[in-house]
């Protein structure tokens, strides 16, 4: 795109150099306000280009400037509103938006010099360019809405500041007399105009207690916070929250509806909601912080007004209310989402008023039961509202004081020494963040607190685990030599008898307070005195979580399914009484106790114990796996985070300096450890958390400044990808589960590699990667062929997650070629483990080609797609390959011998369907779309369903403009003109049907006099082949097809403007036959059986719906030829012969007999919601509820008869009347 758009710039600016050139040449002519003939032919070709072109609207912005927008409008008066539709499509919305904006600009200009009164030629002005806009605004098409606000408002809103007014004025009168009026577009505007500084608070507005800055009314105001529209709400609350100047002091008014607005809101549900919430009131305090800070200095120097310090009184008043309220939100028992808000806002709070000189000190307001409440925050079952209130309490101890005493710190202590040893998840983080809270009020505070005499009195440790003097003054390495203590005893119990361990004393929670607290000790200030004793602890550590995972690894390792217990560890075998013998309590009520005091207590009942955890495992497996794959996670994440935190220069080669830290040879074992988990753990959770501790440390590891250390990343891919193409029998690489976690092995390394090295070991592994995927094995060698299936698994998921990984960025695009040969051909592999890899490397490649899909259903944004000259540019070996798989894949597509599927035929149409035309389409010969046609056209025949539908999807991008008739005359041949003998497949005209659908498609894109010509075309052919449509059809997937393929070319056909006396009579025989195919009454028991019936009439009954006017007057027709009819009969006048057109046809109509038209819609309309089948009676009243929903701007009678109202049925549970 940069590339196309730096062409675009260039070819624009060359653009308007010619028309400058021409404008000086023709300087002297007087022909002002008329055109000459370069410019007439000029205009004439912009306008009949597709309005899809980016280029057409740089050209017509550029001719503006030259021509005025006076001519521009007279030779098309429909521009503006033309301009306005694009803006539907984000991506020309920019392009649309400038060219508005410069049309108004000159079209204003030009009015104010020949205009002598201002209120004439203004009027004209928003006539002509507002009153679109406005209409738009008051439409139902958000997306339209949405880029309109964002686009184009506030570039039409400079131009003139008169807009604003206009826009209010017009959009109250205009919505005045809807159920809900247009408040939501009313706050958008005024939102942008905010945005754009074009607010200004006036003295009489700021003393108005009902407007808002003299615009809004107060009523009005208060109804729109209250919409059920988010988003409207939130534009609401951004205009009282954000101001263009900060400093502007926020009224009475906005405080009470700030007041009423809050509370309302702090328990919504969705997180967007909340993000915008909160990120709005970010705003809010900073206006409030320095409206504050300003409105204090007035203050000081005018001590005697009394308006300011009432101003002032406001501001206190909502900043308690505020801190009050919230704070009353965190009772017992309160919703996640309303705490979490709390906390949030309460946290925002903390950090702009601190002290008296913000304005307001926040911690001096909180009372003791407040500061309760925010500490049972911290045992919340969410980790983010324990992390908000934590920053809270921190925020207390800094600039307040102690938040617990003496007795209370110790009691927190060992509370949370229990609850690291708890068999709730939830429990060892409440314990991690009670020790955060303990750390920081030591820190703040170390003059009022010892570490040993007041939290935690020396009986409680065992004489071997006192702490010596250097450890006592750095309180977090003394906590963690604690905890680390406690791991290791958890340890030497799950090593003995893991089932027991899980069930009483799991070790994750335990790890997980290490990793927390590891945070607090900083390795880069650590004193010289302490270093010793933080490499001590490091080793622990590092032997530590080498044991756990040793222990746990045989569950996460195992090939049972998630939630059974491996029949290895249920053995007999294992050594039972060891675990009897050893010291720990295990029953409940030593739980009790302090963990290092258990040494104390008695060990009575351990039998019926152990007896009772190995019941609980084997009732729940889930105690052991979460047990297993949380230790790993937490042995993971904690290896990895500490190889990150360490510094560089405290990491060297030689291990025997006690002024480092960290040496080579535990580099290389916790990188043998990483290596073993990400290679042989089958259970994702396992592996998944590996891969993110092995990130940060190949991450350290690259960036390391000595050889031996930045060689072992790619040293360690070098050995996997060798071990991988061996493909030895005894390998424990896992070819399931998408190789389970060794693409998170090669991509922790790739992608943590610098990019300022030319990741030269990532080139170097894609390209063996690639070789190892496109490689065929031998299919005569049986056990060849299944080492080299192995390997090709591995690379296939390999190569998506590598092509997945957005950190790679460019770096992986040169290889996408490559990487989709090698998809295309993994489909044709007689292997299932390779099919399903190759499918999941294409969709990962289909987003990464054309970005990640826009649209929730199967149409396709133009963000999504390329033209076919661009894509094969920038990949120019796919052109042939796909056509030659496309050739091959197509050869007996319709072959009656033998049912021909061609595997790689599904993934070069979804290809193909991302393409389309580009204007220079046909300049390059070997590069030129239309060779594919011919071999799409034939998988109409495909016997496969969805290979014809996605081979219509595929044609209608690849089909020019000037080639639409000869394809469609093409597959029209494929069509027979009557049902007697048909020699053609169902499967054919279906195929046909659809493409033929696809292309009629185009025409609402293409110029008029092109779409004219295919129309016609479309319509003699199709008033040929009306037996399609009709019940002497007994295929109701091609009657489906053909219904919508006439539905799509009667819409069409409504926005030709010039039609020929033989256009207009082929169109009303279509449409008659059409609408009495409609109405045909085909429901019976015997087609229930029938392929896609249930979806024929669905779409019968849906386009009854929608052409239930032109129905209405049908049968008015023939209400008014059967009493004509009549009327001859008794004259005695003889026909002479029966009238045989569709209208004679209309039997429905000839059955119930109607007296009115309205009656026979309103009858049809029963008839479809008595229908036996659900899918019909649900399609019906979606269509009704669309209707009767919509805010009165759509006119409804443009779908509907006017007699058809929401007061004429009356729908209740026991059934539909008419009243």
């Amino acid at each position: 795109d940069d590339q196309l758009d730096a062409v675009r710039q260039s070819s624009k600016s060359v653009f308007e150099n010619v028309l400058n050139i021409h404008s000086l040449i023709n300087s002297g002519n007087n022909n002002r306000g008329k055109l000459d003939s370069f410019m007439e032919s000029i205009l004439t070709h912009l306008f009949a280009v597709s309005w899809t072109s980016r280029g057409k609207f740089s050209a017509l912005t550029s001719s503006v400037h030259l021509v005025g927008a006076q001519i521009m409008i007279d030779r098309r008066p429909e521009l503006p509103g033309e301009i306005l539709m694009q803006l539907q499509e984000q991506a020309l919305s920019c392009y649309a938006s400038e060219l508005y904006t410069a049309l108004f600009a000159s079209h204003r200009e030009l009015l104010s010099l020949t205009s002598e009164h201002h209120t004439d030629w203004s009027r004209l002005l928003l006539n002509t360019w507002l009153e679109p806009v406005i209409a738009a605004l008051c439409s139902s098409n958000r997306k339209l809405k949405q880029n309109i606000i964002e686009y184009l408002l506030s570039k039409l809103m400079k131009c003139d500041d008169q807009l604003l007014g206009y826009m209010i004025q017009r959009l109250s009168a205009t919505g005045s007399d809807q159920v809900e009026p247009f408040h939501g577009v009313v706050i958008m505007c005024l939102r942008r105009a905010q945005v754009l500084g074009l607010l200004r608070l006036t003295p009489a507005a700021s003393c108005s207690d009902n407007l808002w800055y003299g615009h809004l009314h107060s009523d009005v105001l208060k109804t729109v916070l209250c919409n059920s529209d988010e988003q409207i709400r939130l534009d609401a609350f951004a205009l009282l929250c954000d101001n263009y100047k900060t400093t502007e002091t926020v009224t009475a008014l906005e405080f009470s509806m700030l007041k009423f607005f809050i509370p309302y809101n702090l328990n919504n549900q969705s997180p967007s909601f909340r993000q915008s919430f909160l990120s709005l009131l970010n705003k809010l305090f900073y206006r409030l912080k320095e409206s504050l800070g300003a409105l204090r200095r007035q203050i000081r120097k005018d001590k005697e007004s009394n308006s300011l310090k009432s101003s002032l009184l406001h501001y206190e008043n909502f900043l308690m209310w505020m801190v009050n309220h919230l704070l009353h939100c965190l009772y017992p028992g309160s919703a996640f989402a309303r705490r979490t808000s709390s906390l949030a806002i309460i946290s925002l709070m903390s950090s702009y008023f601190v002290t008296e000189q913000d304005g307001f000190a926040l911690p001096e307001k909180l009372t003791k039961y407040q500061r309760q409440a925010l500490l049972e925050c911290l045992t919340d079952t969410f980790e983010e509202n324990k992390r908000e209130a934590l920053k809270i309490c921190i925020s207390y101890l800094a600039h307040q004081g102690i938040i617990l005493d003496k007795q209370e710190l110790q009691d927190l202590m060992k509370v949370s020494m229990s609850l690291a040893c708890s068999t709730r998840p939830q429990d060892g983080s409440t314990a991690a963040y009670n020790f955060l809270l303990i750390l920081k009020q030591l820190e703040y505070h170390p003059s009022q607190f010892d570490v040993l005499t007041d939290i935690l009195p020396l009986q409680v440790l065992p004489s071997s685990q006192v702490p010596i003097e250097k450890e006592k003054n750095n309180a977090p390495l003394f906590l963690l030599n604690m905890l680390l203590s406690l791991l290791d005893d958890q340890i030497n119990v799950a090593s003995q008898f893991l089932i027991t361990a899980a069930a009483n004393r799991p070790m994750y929670p335990t790890l997980l307070c290490i990793r927390y607290l590891m945070q607090e000790l900083d390795f880069k200030c650590l004193p010289p005195d302490v270093i010793p004793a933080a490499r001590v602890f490091i080793q622990r550590l590092v032997i530590s979580c080498l044991n756990l995972a040793r222990v746990v690894s045989p569950v996460v390792q195992n090939s049972s399914p998630e939630g059974n217990i491996p029949e290895a560890l249920l053995d007999p075998g294992l050594n039972i009484n060891s675990v009897l013998d050893s010291d720990q309590p295990l029953s409940d009520k030593d739980q009790d106790c302090h963990p290092l005091e258990q040494d104390s207590q008695p060990t009575a009942n351990q039998s019926d114990t152990v007896a009772l955890s190995r019941a609980l495992v084997e009732s729940m497996p889930e105690y052991l796996i979460v047990c297993c794959w949380r230790s790993i996670k937490e042995v993971s994440l904690t290896l990895g985070n500490m190889c990150l935190q360490i510094p560089v220069s405290l990491i060297a080669e030689d291990g025997t300096n006690d002024a480092l830290l960290f040496s080579l040879d535990q580099v290389k074992i916790v990188g043998e450890y990483f290596t073993t988990q990400l290679l042989e753990s089958i259970h994702r959770g396992a592996f998944e958390l590996a891969y993110a501790g092995f990130q940060l440390m190949c991450q350290m590891l690259w960036n390391h400044p000595v050889a031996c250390f930045h060689h072992l990343p790619s040293q360690w891919l070098s050995d996997v990808i060798t071990n991988m193409k061996s493909g030895h029998l005894g390998s424990k690489l896992c070819s399931t589960r998408r190789s389970a976690g060794v693409p998170f092995f090669v991509q922790a390394v790739t992608s943590t590699e610098p990019a300022a090295t030319g990741r030269k070991c990532f080139h170097s592994i894609m390209k063996e990667l690639l070789v190892l995927a496109i490689s065929q094995p031998d299919a005569d060698d049986r056990e060849e062929a299944q080492i080299s299936s192995h390997a090709q698994v591995h690379a296939l998921n390999i190569l998506r997650a590598l092509f997945r990984d957005a950190r790679l960025g460019e770096d992986v695009v040169q290889y996408v070629a490559d990487g989709l040969q090698a998809s295309i051909l993994g489909f044709k592999s007689e292997q299932w483990a390779v099919q399903n890899s190759a499918t999941l490397l294409l969709s990962a490649l289909m987003t990464r080609m054309f970005g990640v899909k826009r649209s929730k259903d199967e149409t396709m944004s133009k963000k999504n797609c390329q033209t076919g000259r661009a894509f094969f540019h920038r990949y120019p070996s796919l052109y042939p390959f796909l056509l030659s798989e496309l050739e091959e894949a197509t050869t007996d597509v319709g072959s009656k011998c033998r049912s021909h599927l061609g595997p790689s035929l599904y993934p070069v149409l979804l290809v193909l369907g991302r393409l389309f035309p580009s204007t220079h389409e046909g300049s390059d010969s070997n590069l030129n779309l239309s060779a594919f046609i011919p071999h799409v056209i034939r998988c109409a025949a495909s016997p496969v369903y969805k290979t014809r539908v996605i081979a219509s999807r595929a044609l209608q991008p690849l089909a020019r403009s000037n080639h639409v008739i000869c394809i469609s005359r093409q597959l029209f041949d494929n069509l027979p003109e009557t049902g007697a003998s048909i020699a053609v497949s169902s499967n054919h005209i279906h195929g046909s049907l659809l493409q033929l659908y696809q292309l009629a498609n185009l025409m609402t894109r293409l110029a008029t006099s092109i779409s004219g010509n295919i129309l016609d075309a479309f319509l003699t052919n199709l008033n040929k082949r009306t037996w399609l449509i009709s019940s002497s059809n007994t295929c109701f997937a091609t009657r489906q097809a053909s219904l919508e393929l006439i539905n799509i070319v009667l819409d069409t056909s409504d926005a030709v403007t010039q039609k020929s006396p033989e256009h207009i009579k082929a169109l009303d025989e279509l449409r008659e036959t059409f609408l009495a195919a409609l109405v045909e009454n085909v429901v019976s028991s015997r087609h229930l059986w029938q392929p896609l019936y249930f979806d024929f009439e669905k779409t019968r009954a849906r386009l009854c719906l929608k052409h239930l006017a032109s129905l209405e007057k049908v049968a008015s027709r023939f209400v008014e030829s059967q009493e004509v009819n009549g009327l001859i009969g008794q004259c005695g006048i003889d026909h002479g012969h029966k009238r045989d057109k569709p209208l004679d046809h209309f039997t429905y109509v000839k059955e119930t007999q109607h007296l009115t038209a309205n009656s026979f819609a309103c009858d049809l309309l029963l008839k479809l919601l008595g229908s036996p089948l659900y899918e019909v009676r649900l399609e019906v009243l979606d269509s009704l509820l669309t209707v009767w929903r919509t805010d009165g701007v759509n006119n409804t009678s443009e779908c509907y008869p006017s007699s058809l109202d929401s007061g004429d049925l009356d729908i209740d549970g026991s059934g539909v009347h008419m009243n």
